[in-house]
């Protein structure tokens, strides 16, 4: 987006590679803040340990029961339980029959008496399910987790991306049993256990879901919720995919759209669209799965802000935006007013989306240079470097939602590494700006 600004100022588009400089110091002080001093800044309550299948308390809310012989139970299907359970919060997630488990059971199966039914429930609604439906609860203190997994099946821990196809929505709607064939048995929302009604909660991106289904079938089902597996158990590849390596093939693609984009012979853009095009081709995704990657809301977005930034140009509420900036800069040297600039596209990058600041940003970056009578160049590149900022709250970028349930993290614990960070980066950033753009000689501006 910047690139493409610059362009439009008359000069050439800054190349793939003019980042690196300012880019490569920041990203190497950043990294040395992180490892040895922003870590020391997080709390010590949050997750210190992976999240395994004890993190959810499982065992407290799973039980067998045994079908007896003239229950009410007995000859039901599945989905005529669900339907007599009533607003009783229980769910079959298991069936046990002449001794062989069946994790994930068919919807139309019949209960016979002797039969042995997992029931995942909380305590305060087993009972007056079993009490219904005429069960036997069968030996209350054996571990149940153990027996989830076994040759068929699978559980695994699978956190919510943002743009998932269950963002937003309520596990009814999501229909996750009925429509892809596996169980939730738990969520974890920033890291604490969700205890409520299953059927009335809505996923939001950074939850953390436990889900039980058919070992061959989960890798594909979890990458078709749009959901990131966090552990490698339950999630066994078929053996085609065990033996097939593309990722050279891959690499080599990246490579060759890099080249082609550093090189000037494609915009950087259509290069990387058409390395994209060229791992679909060969096999390396699939379309569906590359359509899915695409963040629809993001490109509906910048195209009815791009207009919306040439809109501010040419009716002069760019220079107006200018002018006040250069109100609160007055008397200050043009390279504290790309301080200033750096700092404004800070705080915007931390409550919009990084590109959406870009595209508002950069316009007014080339009119506070003209303004001042220097090069834009540095402008651009300052708002190149505070867009990528966005450290300071779990809404600045998807990265930071992403990690916030893994990582147990609070919404105030992003400032507490995320504010010292971004001052260590525009501390870093402005003086490599200036080394490697400089600025043209020119008086502190006064209005």
């Amino acid at each position: 987006i910047v690139a493409s600004v610059r362009m439009a100022t008359g000069s050439p588009a800054f190349g793939i590679f003019d980042y690196l400089p300012v880019g490569l110091a920041v990203a190497g002080v950043g990294l040395a803040f992180v490892a040895l001093v922003g870590w020391r800044l997080m709390p010590k309550t949050g997750a210190t340990e992976p999240i395994a299948d004890d993190a959810f308390d499982m065992e407290d809310y799973l039980a067998e029961a045994r079908v007896l012989e003239g229950s009410e139970a007995e000859g039901l299907t599945i989905s005529e339980l669900d339907r007599l359970r009533g607003d009783l919060d229980v769910k079959v997630v298991g069936l046990i029959r002449n001794g062989r488990l069946v994790s994930v059971v068919p919807r139309l199966v019949r209960l016979q008496p002797r039969d042995i039914l997992m029931l995942e429930a909380t305590p305060q609604t087993l009972r007056p399910f079993v009490r219904q439906m005429g069960l036997e609860i069968v030996d209350p203190g054996a571990p149940m987790m153990p027996l989830l997994h076994s040759e068929d099946a699978g559980v695994v821990e699978a956190i919510v991306m943002p743009g998932s196809r269950i963002e937003g929505r309520s596990v009814i709607g999501a229909r996750l049993q009925r429509q892809h064939g596996v169980n939730l048995l738990a969520v974890s929302r920033a890291s604490t256990p969700y205890r409520g009604r299953l059927r009335a909660f809505r996923f939001q991106a950074g939850d953390i879901l436990l889900l039980q289904g058919e070992s061959e079938r989960l890798r594909d089902i979890v990458n078709s919720l749009g959901c990131l597996p966090l552990a490698a158990r339950g999630l066994t590849p078929p053996p085609q995919q065990a033996t097939e390596n593309r990722a050279p093939l891959a690499l080599a693609l990246f490579a060759g759209a890099i080249a082609l984009g550093a090189s000037g012979a494609l915009p950087i853009a259509m290069a990387l669209v058409a390395g994209a095009a060229g791992m679909v081709v060969t096999r390396i995704i699939s379309p569906r799965v590359a359509a899915d990657a695409i963040d629809w809301s993001v490109m509906v977005l910048l195209a009815a802000l791009i207009p919306i930034g040439d809109a501010l140009q040419t009716t002069g509420a760019t220079n107006l935006i200018a002018e006040e900036l250069l109100d609160l800069a007055d008397g200050l040297p043009s390279s504290m007013l790309l301080a200033l600039l750096m700092v404004v596209t800070v705080v915007l990058t931390n409550v919009l989306n990084n590109a959406v600041t870009a595209v508002v940003m950069a316009p007014l970056a080339v009119q506070l240079a003209e303004t001042v009578g220097v090069s834009a160049d540095p402008f651009l590149m300052g708002v190149a470097v505070s867009a990528s900022c966005a450290f300071l709250t779990p809404i600045g970028h998807q990265n930071n939602a992403l990690v916030m349930g893994p990582g147990g993290y609070r919404f105030d614990d992003y400032w507490r590494m995320g504010l010292p960070l971004t001052l260590v980066v525009l501390a870093t950033g402005w003086p490599m700006i200036l080394w490697v753009w400089p600025l043209m000689p020119a008086a502190p501006y006064r209005r």
